[in-house]
C-alpha cells in the first residue's frame, strides 16, 4: 500500500487539503482531522479509518463510517514521542500527516 504525502508543504495541492490528516491536541486527548479543508463522509466517498502510531508503531485505529466527522480521538496516550497518523481514503487511497512530536504539548 503506497501511502501518499505532501509533495510541498508550504504548499498544499486541493487533494492534499481534504486527505492529509491534521494532529492537533485537546487536553490529554489527541484528536486526528482529515484535511485542513474538511473530507466529505458520503456513503461513495468518505475516509474509512484513521491510525495514529506512536515511535513507529501502530497505537489505535479507528474506524469511521459515512455521515460521520472525518476525524478520531485517541485518549490516555501516555508516553512521550513522535506521532504519525495515516488516514485511508475509499476512493484515494492512504494519506500520511506530518510528524509531532508528543513532548512539544
Amino acid at each position: 500500500m503506497e501511502i501518499q504525502t505532501a509533495s510541498n508543504p508550504t504548499k498544499l495541492t486541493e487533494a492534499e487539503k481534504k486527505h492529509i490528516p491534521v494532529i492537533e491536541f485537546e487536553g490529554v486527548d489527541i484528536i486526528v482531522k482529515v484535511g485542513k479543508t474538511t473530507h466529505p463522509m458520503e456513503e461513495d466517498h468518505y475516509i474509512e479509518w484513521i491510525e495514529l502510531y506512536l515511535n513507529g508503531n501502530l497505537y489505535s485505529r479507528k474506524n469511521l463510517k459515512p455521515g460521520r466527522k472525518p476525524q478520531a480521538a485517541f485518549h490516555d496516550v501516555l508516553e512521550s514521542g513522535t506521532l504519525r497518523s495515516v488516514a485511508h481514503c475509499n476512493q484515494h487511497g492512504s494519506w500520511r500527516s506530518d510528524d509531532v512530536e508528543l513532548s512539544d504539548y
